[in-house]
């Protein structure tokens, strides 16, 4: 008998807070391409769209999603505290742009966020990015300064993955572009 959605969810979740092992390992396959990025519907005062050159986190959320709401301070607070600038692109693949925008105005950490109504374009974006179809939210996806996508994080990032996400940034940083 196949595993529930929710026991898989769990397992995520044990799996993302049980340490720095798990972020961004090399199991995760990655699209080979540069990210296309499609007209993206802005909802609030989202931060502008990546621009080449510029190392961009894209967090990929629901406003029922529990978890995803619970990251998105601990995601800014970790923005800030980076020694590379890195761009913080919250990304609703879940809600529809009534929802978002009435969330917005009671969810005061997020101000703005990026949207795209649900159909082939997200399809799309979600496959060019390299989220597996069945993923569950929230997940991380961390773009290159070439537009590359260079991981792909399925599940919550607590207080304790930190580590595991700066040490990423500093193994990526000296294989690639580094960030700016």
């Amino acid at each position: 008998m196949p595993a529930s959605p929710i026991l898989v969810w769990v397992l995520l979740l044990t799996a993302s807070s049980a340490g720095a092992s798990t972020f961004c390992d090399a199991k995760t396959p990655l699209p080979v391409s540069k990210v296309a990025w499609p007209k993206l519907e802005r909802i609030g005062e989202a931060e502008p769209m990546p621009a080449p050159g510029a190392w961009t986190w894209v967090n990929l959320w629901a406003s029922w999603c529990e978890p995803c709401t619970d990251e998105i301070p601990r995601l800014q607070a970790w923005r800030e505290k980076r020694p590379v600038k890195t761009r913080l692109l919250f990304l609703n693949v879940e809600d529809d742009a009534a929802s978002v925008a009435t969330f917005l105005m009671k969810y005061a950490p997020l101000r703005g966020t990026w949207w795209l109504p649900p159909g082939e374009r997200r399809a799309a974006l979600l496959r060019g990015l390299g989220v597996p179809a069945d993923a569950f939210l929230p997940a991380q996806v961390l773009v290159d300064a070439e537009g590359r996508v260079r991981c792909v994080h399925v599940g919550a990032l607590e207080d304790a993955d930190r580590d595991a996400v700066e040490a990423w940034f500093s193994r990526a940083a000296r294989t690639a572009t580094a960030p700016r």
